[in-house]
C-alpha cells in the first residue's frame, strides 16, 4: 500500500502545484471564469470577491502541492485537499452536465480542457485525495522540522510573488490571443474550412411553479400566464475546426 500511497502523493503534489502556478500566472483570469460560475449560479453577491477568491485559491493549490509532497501536516492538508477537490468535482460536474459552462479553466489559459476532461481528472483526483484522507495517519514526513519548514515558506512565497507581479505588470506567460506582440485582427479571423459550433437558444418561463423550457421558435409570448425566467444557449452540434490540407508544390 505504501508504494500507491507515494505515487499518489506525488501525482497529486505535482498535478496541484501545476495547477496553482499556472492559474497564479494569471489569477485575473481565473477570477472572470469564477464571475462566469457565479453568473450561472445566481450568485452575483460573490462577483465583487472573485480576484480575492481566485488569489487565495491559488496559493492554496500552490502551499497543499508541496505539503503533499514533503509529507507535512498530513492530517489538515488532507482533509482541506479532500474539501477542495469535492468542491472542483462539484463545479466541473456542473460544467459538463448543464452545458452553461463550455470550461471550466481548471489549467487557465494556457492548457485548455473540455468539460468532461476536467470532470474526469478530478474523479481520478478525487479517489487519488481519498486514498490519501483515508492513510494520512501513516504518511511521514520527508525531512526534519527546519527544512520541511522552510519548503513551506518558499511554498507560501512563490504564489505571492507570481501574483503580485502578475497584477501589477502582465502575466510571465501570456497564453491569451491578444498579448502583446500578437497581431489581434490577423488572430481574429476564422480558420479557412472552419465552421464554428451550433448553438440554440433556450428560453425558460415558469407557470404555476413548473418551468418549461421553449426555444425561439415557439415560446409563449402571447400567453401572459408563463413567466419569463431565463434564458440560456445550449449547445446543439460541436463542430472541429478543419485545417487546409497541405498541397505539395
Amino acid at each position: 500500500m505504501k508504494p500507491i500511497i507515494t505515487i499518489f502523493r506525488i501525482i497529486v503534489g505535482v498535478l496541484f502545484i501545476f495547477s496553482g502556478l499556472i492559474k497564479a500566472n494569471d489569477p485575473l483570469g481565473l477570477s472572470y471564469k469564477m464571475d462566469e460560475f457565479f453568473e450561472v449560479l445566481h450568485m452575483h453577491f460573490m462577483i465583487p470577491f472573485s480576484l480575492a477568491l481566485s488569489l487565495i485559491m491559488n496559493a492554496f493549490e500552490i502551499i497543499a502541492g508541496f505539503a503533499v509532497l514533503i509529507g507535512y501536516r498530513m492530517r489538515l492538508f488532507s482533509v482541506l485537499l479532500l474539501i477542495l477537490i469535492i468542491f472542483f468535482t462539484f463545479l466541473t460536474g456542473f460544467a459538463l452536465f448543464s452545458g452553461l459552462i463550455r470550461e471550466c479553466g481548471c489549467f487557465g489559459d494556457c492548457i485548455k480542457l473540455t468539460a468532461d476532461q476536467s470532470f474526469w481528472k478530478d474523479i481520478i483526483l478525487l479517489v487519488m485525495i481519498l486514498v490519501i484522507f483515508m492513510q494520512r495517519d501513516k504518511i511521514q514526513p520527508l525531512f526534519g522540522s527546519r527544512v520541511k519548514n522552510g519548503i513551506m515558506i518558499i511554498a507560501v512565497l512563490i504564489p505571492v510573488v507570481i501574483q503580485w507581479y502578475a497584477l501589477t505588470h502582465l502575466p510571465i506567460v501570456d497564453c491569451l490571443p491578444y498579448k502583446v506582440g500578437n497581431n489581434i485582427p490577423e488572430k481574429m479571423k476564422v480558420p479557412p474550412g472552419s465552421t464554428p459550433d451550433v448553438y440554440e437558444t433556450v428560453m425558460i418561463y415558469e407557470k404555476d411553479g413548473k418551468q418549461q423550457e421553449y426555444t425561439t421558435e415557439n415560446y409563449p409570448w402571447q400567453d401572459t400566464t408563463w413567466v419569463f425566467v431565463d434564458r440560456k444557449d445550449k449547445l446543439v452540434k460541436k463542430v472541429t475546426p478543419s485545417l487546409p490540407s497541405k498541397t505539395s508544390s
